[in-house]
């Protein structure tokens, strides 16, 4: 039979564990935000991607927002999403046609698009048409960028995406400000947030229809939203 000192011993160190563990979040990853290597400035909404290591397309999508005192919060749960299918690139070291996501931090883009019609996001929205093009020719003047040619021969064609040939992935989407200012030729371009269609992207970041709506839907651009993405140990502390 256990004795009283025993038991009152007992007593006291269930108590101290059950403190502890109320002490220590849920989930380490609710706080991602404040473990950021970047400044998240005065931005209110925080998406971050991150991955295991290097070399794998699987990743974990988390959404962030800021209170009016400026604590951040969990918006959504954590999202599974899927990147380049040679993974993250190092920062810097991201190349046109190489099948990696950048690593950064960067904005999203001044409208949102798709080939179905706006779902209801506080950005403007653009429905593709026949002649949107993204310009990924290295060396074109226009590299990294939305260009419209009523047409299928533009000077820039070679390696350029028809966004109105390329759905579902395009349904809908939202421009991640990757090499934008300043554009440096061949460091990769043409990096969206976007429907996923089952496997990895060319460089992209991709989510289930219903979690994108969720995400793209949610963001604002009065609360100056960013992206961060890269390896956990890369971006995070």
């Amino acid at each position: 039979m256990m004795c009283k000192r025993a038991k009152a011993v007992l007593l006291a160190l269930s108590t101290l564990c059950l403190l502890v563990t109320m002490a220590v979040p849920a989930s380490a990853s609710t706080y991602s935000v404040s473990r950021l290597r970047y400044s998240t400035g005065t931005s209110t909404q925080a998406v971050i991607v991150t991955a295991s290591g290097y070399g794998t397309s699987y990743a974990t999508l988390e959404t962030f927002y800021k209170d009016s005192v400026g604590v951040w919060h969990r918006a959504f749960s954590p999202m599974t999403a899927r990147i380049g299918y040679n993974g993250f690139a190092a920062p810097g070291y991201k190349r046109e046609g190489d099948g990696r996501s950048p690593t950064g931090k960067f904005g999203f883009g001044s409208f949102m698009w798709g080939g179905y019609s706006n779902p209801g996001v506080h950005y403007s929205y653009r429905k593709l048409v026949f002649g949107d093009w993204w310009d990924e020719h290295v060396g074109s003047s226009t590299y990294n960028s939305w260009q419209y040619y009523n047409g299928l021969y533009p000077a820039f064609a070679a390696g350029s995406e028809k966004l109105w040939t390329e759905l579902p992935a395009y349904n809908y989407a939202a421009t991640i400000n990757y090499n934008t200012y300043p554009v440096v030729q061949g460091a990769g371009s043409g990096i969206f947030l976007h429907v996923g269609t089952g496997g990895a992207t060319a460089g992209c970041v991709s989510l289930s229809t219903t979690n994108l709506l969720s995400v793209v839907r949610w963001l604002n651009p009065s609360r100056n939203p960013f992206i961060a993405m890269g390896t956990s140990s890369t971006i995070l502390y």
